[in-house]
């Protein structure tokens, strides 16, 4: 774990980074990208192509120092989802368009940016001011192989300034651990008399609680994350408050929630989880689940969003229970009851711990 390093990265292959995703919009999309140098001198480049659209996406950007900081350039031009703040790479929605349900409403967005930083050994912050144009994508494919799909709805078209500020700290190497992040975002449409702001916070916070003298003790996690707005939000920089992806749920996200994240121009929510590691199962003599480091884990979440000061639904409560490290893997599964309404739902994921 580093700071400021994206929660899902792709691996490399000989230098190079071939990334894939599928979608409505895009169809297949693949692209290969070169990232050259480290730490604060870096070039990186990625040229992809659409199977539905059949034009071609790019991105470049160069990271150089300058005294204590350091500065970037950056330009894109990809279909981006049209909300902010999700947990999920667009590769991830792949899963459910395989299936012919899209996660995801799409734009095509072009970018223009120029960043100043500064990172400490254990925090970073950004300064970034950017020229971003926004159009509608259409439905470049009607159907998956198993089902079609729904038009892909328009967007708040049109050219924006953006500045946009980002402050982390990570604790490192301790047994209790705090990350927090904050971002502040100003936009102001061209040609039009319309401006806003996005202001999002994040509180990830990691406690021992019992047999805290062994090498893996039983943890609390906890995670804090809200977003506020002023003036009118584009369509696409609403918030995202992420349910389950296709089955796939990972921690700070609803997995009692399906198909589709919750969207505002404000969100709250707070997820929590006790990792009881391999201690039930002692307590109930399976020395062999024992063995494989299979564990078990309560955990819930609570959240709503709003949508011009109106909550867009009702909170969301929830209540469930994992299997971890099933059979000595690193995969979790379990299942979560909806307490605000009736329900119960079934997911699946990763169990990575940093």
């Amino acid at each position: 774990y580093r700071p400021g390093e994206p929660a899902w990265t792709w691996p490399e292959l000989w230098g190079a980074r071939f990334r894939f995703r599928y979608n409505r919009v895009d169809g297949f999309y693949r692209s290969v990208g070169l990232l050259v140098g480290a730490g604060e001198r870096q070039m990186e480049g990625r040229l992809g192509q659409r199977s539905g659209r059949g034009r071609l996406a790019y991105y470049a950007r160069v990271r150089r120092p300058v005294g204590p900081f350091y500065v970037e350039a950056l330009y894109s031009d990809d279909t981006a989802p049209q909300l902010h703040g999700s947990r999920y790479p667009a590769a991830m929605a792949s899963l459910p368009a395989l299936g012919g349900s899209s996660y995801f409403d799409y734009g095509i967005r072009v970018r223009h940016e120029a960043a100043l930083g500064v990172s400490g050994r254990a925090w970073q912050a950004r300064l970034a001011l950017a020229d971003v144009r926004w159009r509608d994508a259409e439905r470049a494919i009607r159907s998956s192989p198993v089902a079609r799909f729904d038009p892909n709805p328009p967007l708040d078209a049109g050219r924006f300034g953006q500045a946009r500020a980002v402050v982390q700290y990570a604790t490192l190497e301790a047994p209790a651990r705090l990350d927090v992040r904050a971002e502040a975002d100003a936009f102001r449409q061209v040609g039009a008399d319309r401006t806003a702001a996005r202001l999002g916070l994040w509180l990830d916070a990691r406690v021992p609680t019992f047999a805290r003298r062994r090498f893996d003790p039983n943890t609390l996690r906890v995670r804090v994350a809200a977003g506020m707005s002023a003036g009118r939000l584009p369509v696409q920089e609403r918030w995202a408050l992420d349910g389950q992806m296709a089955g796939f749920a990972p921690f700070g996200t609803l997995h009692a929630r399906t198909g589709r994240p919750y969207a505002g121009d404000a969100f709250a929510a707070l997820f929590w989880e006790h990792d009881f590691r391999t201690r039930p199962f002692e307590m109930a003599g399976l020395w062999p689940l024992v063995g494989l480091g299979t564990g078990l884990a309560l955990r819930g979440a609570h959240g709503r969003a709003w949508q011009g000061g109106t909550p867009d639904a009702p909170w969301h409560h929830e209540a469930g229970v994992d299997l971890t490290r099933i059979l000595g893997t690193p995969l979790r599964a379990g299942a979560t009851r909806r307490l605000d309404q009736r329900g119960w739902f079934f997911s699946f994921g990763l169990d990575v711990r940093l």
